[in-house]
């Protein structure tokens, strides 16, 4: 691809999309570290199998969420079409996050 080329796809998302989607990726993704983080290694309750599976959940939100980012960290997304799947990929990573979240509600309580 031509510099030109690129040009033309990285100028076809209007400025600032791009920043926010990545910050947005990150500060949930730094939130579910933490709550994978507490629900493994600080909480004081011993591993049941329902545990286990609030651990798989989040594992598989927080897997979706990296995934998230490496695709809005490339130069094509800055194309309409593949932002919009970057941002339907976030959407459903959030959405297993907070199953596993409501999960470990309710197997903590």
């Amino acid at each position: 691809m031509e510099d030109d080329e690129l040009y033309h796809v990285a100028s076809n998302l209007p400025e600032g999309y791009h920043n926010a989607l990545v910050t947005a990726i990150t500060v949930f993704l730094g939130f579910s570290l933490y709550l994978i983080r507490w629900w493994g290694l600080e909480n004081q309750d011993k591993w049941t199998p329902r545990g286990v599976a609030v651990t798989v959940v989040l594992g598989v939100g927080i897997m979706a969420q990296f995934f998230t980012l490496f695709r809005s960290l490339r130069l094509a997304d800055s194309n309409r079409k593949s932002y919009s799947i970057t941002v339907l990929c976030f959407v459903v990573a959030v959405l297993i996050t907070i199953a596993g979240v409501i999960a470990a509600i309710i197997v903590a309580a």
